[in-house]
Parts: C-alpha cells; structure tokens; sequence
C-alpha cells in the first residue's frame, strides 16, 4: 500500500472494480416485512380513531336532538348536548392539527458545483459503478462528523434524480481515503436499499404526527386547564373530560408509537448491517471497526471545538474553519482520552430503540467476513479536492450563519492557528489560576486584584522574602480555605432556600417544614430563622475573607516587583514572555482595572443567580389565573430585585473598557455583559439577560484573573521561584 499521493488517475484505476452484491439477510428481510406492515396498519388506526371521533360528534349532534322534546330542565338539557360536542371538537382538533404542523429545517449544507471540484463527483460515480449503485444527482457537504445517504425533498427515490449524498467535511479531514471510500460505500448501500429507505422514511413520517400528538403543547392545552380549574361548574366538567379524553388518547398513541420505533429502530439496525456489507467488500473487513472507533474519538473533539467557539463567541469570534479547528482538537488530543473513549465503546449498552448495531457488533460481524477489500490506497481523503481549505471555510460560514442567525453579522472569523494558539494560550493561563491560588479562587467572592499595578517595594529583597512565607502560608492554609470556602457556600445557599420559603409563607402556600429544615411553617418561624442564617452567613464570609487576605497580599507583591529594575531585566531575557516585563507593564494597564472591576460584581451575580433560581422555581408552580393573582406579586417582586441587581453591576462596570479582542472595537465591560438589558425590559427578557449576563461576568472575570496569575507567576520565577503544584483536587486542564 503506497503512503505517497498517487494521481487522480490511479485512484479512479483503483475503484474499476465489480464487488458481489450482498444478498438480502433474513433479518433484513424480516425488517421489511415489519416496516411495511407498521406502515399500513399505524395510518389506518391513526385515522380510523379520527373517523370514530368525527362519528361520534356527528351521530350525537343529530340523535341527541331528541331530549330537548322530553320534560326536565333545559339548562341540564343544553349542558349533557353542548358539552359532548365541544369536548369531542377539542379532541378531534388535538388529533388532526398536527397533520397540517410543518416541521422547518436549518439546513446548513453547502451544494458542491461538479464545475469546481470535478474529481469529487468522478471519483463518487466510480465508487458507485464498484458497488453497483446508481449515482446521486447532488453531493453536498456540511462540517458534522458524519455522512448520509437520501432523498431531496420532493424526490420520491424511485430514480436517481432525488438522491443526494451528504459529505461532512471533518470526515473529509480526519480519515485515510480508504476509510472515507468504505464510508461512501455503506452509504451507496443504503442507495441500493430503496424500498427499505422508502418505508423507513415512511415511517418516520408517520412517528412525527404520532409524536406531535402524544408530546406536542401548545396554547389550547393551556386554555383547557384553565377551564378544568375555571371554578364554573359547567366550564370545569367540560375542561376537566377534554383533558381526560385527550390523555386517554394520548396514551393509547403513546402506544402505537413506541411499537412503531421499536420497529423501525430493528429495521434501521438491519440496513446499518447490510450496508456495512458493501463497505466491507469495498474498503476491507477490518476498516468497518477502525473507521467506526475514529468516528467517536473525531465526535469527541467535535463537541471540544463547539465548547471552545460557545466560549468564544462571547467576544463574537468564531473559526474560519471549522473542520479544520475539529482535526486540530483530534490531533491533540491525549492518548489517554483516546483509549478511555475506546473503552467507552467497547462498553456500549445495546439498546432496543437505538437505530444503529453497536460498534463491537457491527466490528465482529465484519471480521468474521475476513475480506481483504479492493480499495487500499492510503492517502488523506483530502486529495479527492481541488480547494479542501477554501471549501471548509466556505462551509463554516454557512454553517455558522445559519445557527447563529443575523447576530453572524458582528462576528469575527479568525484562521484556525490563531484561534488554536489562543486557546492553548488561555489553557495554560487557567492552569497558572490552579497552581497560584491552590483551588481557593472561588466564584463566590473571586480574589481581589489591584486596579493598577503597585509602585515597586522600598526593599525588593524582603518584598521577595515575603511573596516566599505567603507561598508557605498558602500550603498550609489551603485545606482551611477549602473549608471556610465551602461554609460561606452552604451558609448563602440555605439563605436563599429560607427566602424562597419566606415566599411561600407571603401567599400562604403549604409547605412541609420538614422539607426544608424548619420545626415550623409559621411565618413567625420562617422570619426567626431568616435572621438566624444571614447572621451566620455574615460570619462565614467574614472569616473566609480574613484567611483571604494573605493569599491577595502574595498576588498584590508580586506585581510590584514587576516594575524593579533587575526583574524587568530578568523578564526581558525571559524566552516565554513575548515583549518583556514592558510589554507585561502595558498588558497589565488594561487588564487589572477591568479584572478589579468585575471582581466586585461577583457576589451581586451571585445573587443574581439567587433570584434567577427562585424565578424559575416560582414560574413552575403557576397553572392558571388564580396561581398568577396569587404568585403575581412575590414574582414582580423578585422581577423588581432582579432588575435593580443587573442595574447595580452595570453601574459599577461603568465605562471600563473590555480588556479581551471583541469583534466591536471599544466596547465596554457593561455593554458587553447585558448587552440588551434596559429598563424597558420585559421580565421574561429579563431573566434571559441577567441569567446570561452573570454567566459572562463570571467567566471574564476568571479568564481576566489567568492572564493576571500568569504574569505573577513569570514573576516569582524571575525571583527564583517555580511554580506551586495543581493540587490533586483540583484540574489542570
């Protein structure tokens, strides 16, 4: 097997083969069995339920005339004809509006043009001559780790004008041509399976109006409740039978459905097997479990790469290519990872709805065909295009403008080295946080930083000897800091519980008092035992920050020391300091007062966290009118708090410049934490902003304080000292 390029000439020599194609299994044709008679027989019961119910309206409409001509009240009269008929409506409507609900798809595909990349579709059409599979008039790629195989919409599969093959591109990057070859091969196969791929499509048609009726909600599930609960007799019987016949009907479609996934779930297992038939005649036995085990690992550094662009697009950056920053991820990844994913795999539950084999089975069924395949070129998959970058990039924007909306408009894409080094950048910086402060950092209440740099020490020599002792100091303290941490922690969290039963008590909601902790529900008890729990959660605090205080003095002298002369000298000749301690100096300049600023917003987000949770928890428990005039003012009130607290952390944001690159140049720490936050906003609005806002304060205030213990710790090194250990509790990474 040649490791060099060939040219394109030799691949396509390479693929002027007749595989045999694989007979039908009998589990296959089982499936198809089954398929096709869920496909006749759910439809049926679906719309034989409907036609019952239209019946049933229609026979009591005109039969049950005949009791207004018999003597009794006319008021019991009107309500045993009316009631039937609007409760039978609603259940009809229930059954047959999800038929007209069109499911809208994002498609983020990008159309490839045969004129551009020509060989694409060449060596596509010769791997579908070796497998005996007719060609897809349309091959588009898109930058998920996957590929697939199906019918555009509107095409009916019985030709080759609706079929399209979908390419993910971090395919594209990541596996040898052989593998992507046996990749393209598995899907040629389920080509090849075109009644299978017909019912099964089918079929999922058909579970979507199951699952809209069995789990969709919507406005007239509400109105319904608040008629069960309307305190109207007549309204309350009519709202309280449609919800009873409504869920009968619910759970007898429940049902159906799950026999029709089951169904379809064996049927796609088994066309997963037969096409791993093609993909072994073509690619090799042994590709089937070696591409499948890479798919999972490339799936892996997928998720990384989409953590590090949510962490990113907070300052409105983005990659320019995607499939490539996903190589990248898989390309550094620890091969410890690599095995434990390996492990994971071997280790897959198998479960009854799951619509592929498990990898160990779809492996050992390949195996045990021990064939060689009679494609074996080695080469990257990228050979097969004239312009792979420039069609990743391409791909990522669409893919990026599609997800994100009309906010890509203010985004910046950045080359995949850029933002690699970035990152590796802030990872190193995060393991500075672990080392310097020894997991005491907490979110709570942050460390303090100076707005600006100190002036240098009077006496370098014992400012040196100090930053020493404090380092001791900390190693001793650590597990006390820990300690004192986790008391504020709890001490403010039950805080938090004692307010949201303070509420309870201003309705007078009941409660179990044992639930939370109290002997007592009385409002007297609760407020006895509110004062009780902010005088400990004062103490908490107080003697968390006492302990605190060393540990921000160290940081404080150790970023005086940077402007002394022979540690400016020590820095400048310092190979992993970019710029020298003047280029730290005016890094610095910007990043503490920000770093300050947000620090004493923290425990204001802090309780911003508080009321967001209590918001959320109150929300709940409204069902109709009454829970809303009864919850109404706790939850304004809380709005109310909510509000003044996103305020208040505005406010001492001030204009603080954003020390980090953002897409908008100048933009402040206030604009860029509650970027839509105004005093017009709506409640619901509200507890979006203030619940992202606090997210992001928090997260810029600990990647602010990485990049502030980095240069403390450059610093200390300048002075002879290495680097504290990452405690064993605390992650490196």
């Amino acid at each position: 097997m040649s490791r060099s390029a060939p040219d394109r000439e030799s691949l396509l020599a390479a693929l002027d083969v007749a595989i045999e194609r694989p007979s039908l299994s009998v589990p296959y044709r089982l499936g198809i069995l089954l398929i096709a008679l869920v496909l006749w027989l759910l439809p049926l019961i679906y719309v034989g339920l409907v036609v019952l119910v239209a019946y049933g309206l229609f026979f009591h409409a005109t039969e049950s005339l005949a009791m207004f001509e018999s003597k009794g009240s006319m008021r019991g009269k009107v309500a045993l004809y009316v009631i039937p008929l609007i409760v039978g409506g609603l259940l009809l409507l229930f059954m047959v509006k999800p038929l007209f609900a069109r499911q809208q798809r994002r498609d983020d595909r990008l159309e490839l043009d045969p004129d551009r990349e020509p060989f694409v579709f060449e060596f596509v059409a010769a791997a579908c001559r070796a497998v005996g599979a007719e060609p897809p008039r349309r091959i588009l790629v898109d930058c998920d780790v996957n590929a697939s195989a199906g019918f555009h919409q509107g095409g009916t599969g019985l030709t080759n004008a609706g079929r399209e093959l979908t390419i993910g591109l971090p395919l594209v990057a990541g596996l040898p041509l052989r593998n992507l070859t046996g990749v393209l091969a598995h899907e040629f196969g389920h080509f090849s399976q075109g009644t299978g791929m017909r019912l099964s499509g089918l079929v999922v048609r058909v579970q979507a109006w199951f699952a809209r009726v069995v789990y969709q909600r919507d406005e007239w599930d509400l109105r319904i409740e608040r008629w069960s609960k309307s305190g109207w007799w007549y309204v309350m019987a009519t709202g309280a039978l449609a919800r009873g016949f409504v869920w009968l009907t619910r759970k007898l479609l429940y049902g159906l459905m799950w026999v029709s996934n089951a169904v379809s779930a064996y049927m796609s297992r088994q066309m997963e097997y037969d096409a791993d038939r093609y993909q072994i005649a073509l690619a090799g036995s042994e590709v089937v479990g070696q591409t499948l085990r890479e798919l999972t690992v490339l799936g892996l550094a997928d998720q990384s790469a989409r953590s590090r662009l949510g962490q990113s697009w907070q300052d409105r950056r983005l990659v320019d290519d995607l499939p490539g920053l996903v190589l990248q991820r898989r390309r550094s990844m620890p091969e410890d990872t690599v095995k434990s994913v390996q492990a994971m795999v071997d280790k897959e539950f198998a479960h009854r709805f799951a619509t592929h084999p498990r990898t160990v089975d779809r492996e050992a069924a390949a195996l045990e065909l021990d064939d060689p395949g009679k494609f074996t070129v080695e080469v990257p998959a990228c050979v097969l295009f004239d312009d792979f970058e420039g069609l990743s990039r391409e791909a990522s924007e669409v893919h990026f403008r599609t997800a994100i909306g009309p906010a890509f408009a203010k985004a910046s894409l950045v080359p995949v080295s850029e933002f690699v080094a970035d990152v590796e950048e802030t990872d190193e910086r995060n393991r500075s946080v672990a080392r310097y402060f020894q997991g005491v950092a907490g979110l709570m209440r942050g460390i303090a930083v100076p707005a600006e740099v100190p002036p240098p020490p009077t006496d370098p020599k014992s400012a040196g000897a100090r930053i020493r002792e404090l380092r001791q100091s900390l190693r001793e303290q650590r597990d006390r800091l820990n300690e004192l941490q986790a008391a504020w922690i709890a001490a403010y969290d039950r805080l938090s519980q004692l307010e949201f039963v303070d509420d309870l008590t201003k309705v007078k909601q009941k409660f179990k008092p044992k639930d939370f902790g109290l002997e007592k529900g009385d409002r007297e008890s609760v407020k006895a035992a509110l004062g009780e729990q902010r005088g400990t959660l004062r103490a908490a605090q107080e003697a968390y920050e006492g302990e605190l205080v060393e540990v921000e003095e160290r940081l404080a002298v150790a970023l005086s020391m940077l402007r002394v002369p022979v540690i400016g000298e020590r820095l400048d000749a310092d190979e992993g300091v970019s710029g020298g301690a003047t280029a730290l100096l005016n890094e610095l300049a910007s990043l503490l007062p920000a770093v300050s600023a947000m620090q004493t917003t923290l425990a204001t987000c802090s309780e911003i966290r508080s009321q967001l949770s209590v918001l959320s928890f109150l929300d709940r428990m409204v069902d109709d009118d009454a829970d809303r005039k009864k919850y109404g003012p706790v939850i304004r009130g809380h709005a109310s708090r909510l509000r003044n607290l996103c305020t208040l952390v505005q406010e001492r944001l001030g204009e603080v410049a954003y020390p980090f690159p953002h897409a908008t140049p100048g933009i402040t720490l206030a604009d860029w934490a509650f970027p839509k936050l105004s005093m017009d906003t709506h409640w619901a609005d509200l507890y979006q902003e203030a619940g992202g806002g606090q997210d992001r304060l928090g997260d810029g205030y600990f990647r602010g304080l990485a990049r502030v213990t980095w240069i403390a710790e450059r610093i200390e090194a300048a002075l002879g000292m290495e680097p504290m250990p990452v405690p064993l509790h605390q992650s490196a990474g």
